[in-house]
């Protein structure tokens, strides 16, 4: 799918480091099945359809509409992939918009950073890290532009 500069795409995965693996692993039996979000630039394979949800978050750059997708896995964990167009940062790197992105996602969590590195999704620059707060003990989320 085309992505834009100002997109950022953020997957977080709360309460545990979930690998496919992982989710097969779940008690109950699931058909994956793709849910595609075109104003949002992305589809995802999942055992269940993500519950959305939209929200306004004060940032840096002002108000912007962030779209949260969410799916409970059960035994303490989900995956929640939040979208959002920042126009004020077309301008900027997107290594720099992906380091706001971590930032502002850190703080509004009240996370501290664990570690982070940089990665790529067919060829779309991302920054995937682990944080942690008293809430969820360990999370990972990959941020797109």
């Amino acid at each position: 799918m085309r992505r834009h500069l100002a997109n950022l795409l953020i997957c977080l995965a709360t309460a545990a480091v979930l690998s496919p693996a992982s989710l097969l692993a779940q008690n109950t039996p699931a058909r994956w099945k793709e849910y595609s979000y075109n104003g949002d630039s992305f589809a995802i394979s999942a055992p269940a359809e993500p519950a959305m949800t939209r929200q306004d978050q004060r940032t840096a750059t002002g108000t912007v509409e962030t779209h949260n997708y969410a799916i409970e896995l059960g035994n303490n964990s989900g995956v929640m992939i939040s979208a959002a167009q920042f126009q004020s940062l077309q301008s900027d790197s997107p290594k720099t918009n992906l380091k706001k992105a971590e930032e502002g996602a850190l703080r509004a969590v009240n996370a501290k950073l664990i570690s982070e590195h940089e990665i790529a999704l067919q060829g779309v620059p991302g920054i995937e890290f682990e944080a942690a707060n008293d809430q969820f003990h360990h999370s990972r989320a990959d941020v797109f532009t």
